[in-house]
């Protein structure tokens, strides 16, 4: 009976040994699947940044060229205005002159009338 329980304990104990041995080989899997994983995500991670930051100087980029094109734009539009009261100036001087002139060519035909 002594010998039975000798190798039932031993068989147990060899038993629990093996089972902590696979949990063991099990915990190391999962690590190094979890730091795997860990990995591929940091990666993926870094890649997704450095691809918004990418975006976000482009569009960086293009809001200062449309502000810079904006500012011509207003500049050329001013520039516009301006040429447009000059030319304004200009017809109504030029109709001030075409009234005067009409003025005189009528006061010639009526003196040559006379």
């Amino acid at each position: 009976m002594t010998l039975n329980k000798l190798v039932l304990g031993a068989v147990m104990l060899s038993s629990t040994l093996m089972a902590g041995c696979s949990c063991s080989e099990q915990i190391d899997k999962l690590n190094s699947s979890i730091k795997s994983n860990i990995k591929t995500l940091d990666t993926k991670f870094e890649q997704k940044f450095n691809q918004i930051n990418r975006d976000v100087h482009t569009i960086q980029t293009d809001i200062k060229s449309a502000k810079d094109e904006v500012a011509t734009m207003q500049t050329d539009m001013k520039s516009a205005k301006d040429e447009v009261a000059t030319m304004q100036t200009d017809i109504k001087l030029a109709k001030s002159e075409a009234a005067r002139a009409h003025i005189r060519l009528n006061n010639q035909s009526s003196a040559y009338h006379k």
